[in-house]
C-alpha cells in the first residue's frame, strides 16, 4: 500500500532543498499533515482530499494507477507572505516534474503529474485574525512494489 498523499507531498516539500520549509514548528514556517497547528502562526498544512477513482487491472503485474487529491493551506499573520509562500509550494509542487516516493516497504510510488484544481483562494480570517489561502490540486500516481 503506498503512502498517503499528504505525506508524500511533504516529503517532496521537505526535500525539494529550493523551498525552505521544514517540520520544525520553530521555523519561520512549518509544514503539517492534516491539521493546522494554533502554535507557530506561519504554518502549511496538507490535506488528503479523495480523489477519482482508481484504474483497476486484473494484471496483478500492472502497476496501480490512482488519482488522489489534497490540499494545501498556507496561513500566516503578513497577507502578501502567505500569498507569496502559496506561490513557492505551488512551483514546488508544480514544476518539478516527476518525482518518486520509497516507503519502508520498498514499494515505490510515482507521481507523473500533479494538477491543480483550483487556483489560490482566500478564506475569512481565523479566530486570531491570521490570513489564510488554499489550494486544491490532483495527482496521477503508480505504486510499484519491488520484485520478489
Amino acid at each position: 500500500m503506498s503512502n498517503p498523499i499528504a505525506y508524500d507531498v511533504k516529503v517532496k516539500l521537505l526535500e525539494d532543498s529550493s523551498t525552505p520549509f521544514s517540520d520544525d514548528e520553530s521555523a519561520a514556517w512549518s509544514i503539517h499533515i492534516s491539521k493546522e497547528p494554533e502554535r507557530p502562526k506561519n504554518v502549511i498544512s496538507v490535506y488528503a482530499t479523495g480523489g477519482k477513482p482508481p484504474a483497476l487491472y486484473f494484471d496483478t503485474s500492472h502497476p496501480s494507477t490512482e488519482y488522489p487529491s489534497f490540499q494545501v493551506r498556507v496561513r500566516g499573520t503578513d497577507y502578501m507572505a502567505v500569498q507569496d509562500k502559496m506561490q513557492e509550494v505551488r512551483d514546488a509542487i508544480e514544476h518539478n516534474g516527476n518525482f518518486l516516493v520509497t516507503d519502508i516497504a520498498g514499494t515505490c510510488t510515482y507521481y507523473m503529474d500533479i494538477i491543480p484544481t483550483t487556483i489560490p483562494i482566500d478564506l475569512p480570517a481565523d479566530k486570531n485574525n491570521l490570513y489564510i489561502t488554499v489550494m486544491s490540486f490532483y495527482a496521477l500516481r503508480e505504486e510499484r512494489r519491488p520484485n520478489p
